[in-house]
């Protein structure tokens, strides 16, 4: 059986070979046997990025308990891509820092899709992305329609008088993300003033935390009353200046 090294060294001398379909517009690339040879990662994802430069939707699959295959330095080969479609599978969840966030938001502004882990399979460690990462990509990716994360939600987080919302996202999908009790009104209230109010939200989390789960359903719930009002208000302010108006 190949070891991992070897198979990516023979995709890599298929990229390079002058047949290959270099006009493809989706690639998924899964890491199927631990290894230690980042370079040769890194090189791969070099090799894809400069010989397939039409690709619009890229996957990352991790199969294995390392954290190689969604790694930061791995990922930022593909931001010369156009991507309209970026989804990463991860064994952990990412450990991205704020920095690195914030260049992903900026370097693919046209991105649709989005997700970045939200189920990661071993949730020993503990993410990076939290409740106010959210703002760096609605404020950069306006296109946005679908986004799923892994999100350390817990922490207080209120979004900023000037905060630039979603724009055009119809389903925010935290996946196995934990939530207190403690946390759902904060929560809450920060997320209606960010999503749009037709966008819904998904989640995973109960199939192994039911009381997580329990307490993403009540979260639910409060900001489907929470948009209501924010709607009433709406529609009042938008009466009275078309009263003041005549």
């Amino acid at each position: 059986m190949f070891q991992q090294t070897h198979l990516i060294t023979v995709s890599k001398t298929l990229m390079d070979d002058e047949f290959f379909p270099v006009h493809i517009e989706s690639l998924a690339l899964e890491t199927m046997e631990c290894g230690d040879d980042d370079q040769t990662w890194t090189e791969l994802h070099k090799t894809t990025a400069k010989r397939c430069q039409d690709i619009t939707d890229l996957t990352l699959y991790q199969g294995v308990d390392f954290d190689k295959a969604a790694s930061y330095a791995d990922l930022k080969a593909s931001f010369s891509f156009k991507l309209t479609q970026l989804k990463i599978q991860n064994y952990l969840p990412l450990q991205y820092t704020a920095q690195e966030l914030e260049d992903l938001a900026c370097s693919l502004p046209s991105l649709e899709i989005l997700e970045l882990a939200p189920n990661p399979s071993n949730l020993g460690s503990l993410g990076t992305f939290s409740l106010d990462h959210l703002l760096l990509f609605a404020q950069h990716c306006p296109k946005l329609v679908r986004f799923g994360t892994w999100i350390g939600a817990a922490r207080y987080c209120v979004a900023p008088p000037n905060s630039v919302p979603f724009l055009a996202l119809q389903e925010l999908d935290v996946g196995k993300s934990p939530l207190e009790s403690c946390g759902v009104d904060d929560v809450a209230i920060f997320l209606a003033q960010i999503l749009p109010w037709t966008c819904e939200m998904k989640w995973e989390g109960w199939k192994i935390d039911k009381k997580g789960g329990d307490n993403w359903k009540a979260l639910r719930l409060l900001l489907s009353g929470l948009r209501t009002v924010m709607q009433v208000a709406d529609r009042r302010a938008r009466a009275e200046l078309s009263a003041e108006a005549r």
